[in-house]
């Protein structure tokens, strides 16, 4: 089984990684829109400050997102492995590895591909309080789980 910890310090560096993008992102608009501020006036300048104020709140939205993501997952390093799975738990299913944490998707860790999911996803409200060698399906896809780590 890959290691726990590689694969929350592989979640946690692509969430930073996507906070410092998104903080990028912004501070460009900020320039952007001070550019715009000096320009002539007009309808295509009103136009264009507002479609920059609306790329602004659309990516500040996803910080805020993406931070909170990133204060989810912060507790899974603390995880103590369970007989039972919970929030932190890395589980080898007949269908590859999920990681109980937050919602990232798919990712790969080490030649290893995995699937990063919340607990509250349909999938993770499943899992949780499952045991080795029990079952769960879901859209006609059987997980049988063979280690929680």
């Amino acid at each position: 089984m890959i290691s726990r910890q590689k694969v929350y310090d592989h979640c946690m560096q692509l969430i930073e990684a996507n906070i410092l993008e998104l903080k990028e992102r912004l501070q460009e608009l900020k320039q952007s829109l001070e550019g715009e501020s000096k320009s002539s006036a007009g309808d295509k300048h009103e136009t264009s400050r507002a479609m920059l104020h609306l790329e602004q709140e659309k990516l500040g939205n996803q910080l805020n997102e993406t931070e909170h993501q990133q204060a989810a997952l912060e507790p899974c390093i603390h995880h103590v492995t369970s007989e039972k799975i919970n929030k932190g738990s890395l589980i080898r299913t007949n269908n590859g590895y999920i990681y109980l944490a937050v919602a990232l998707g798919k990712i790969r860790v080490a030649d290893t591909e995995l699937m990063v999911i919340s607990p509250a996803s349909p999938l993770g409200m499943l899992l949780t309080g499952k045991k080795m060698n029990e079952e769960v399906t879901i859209h006609d896809k059987t997980f049988l789980i063979i280690e929680i780590g």
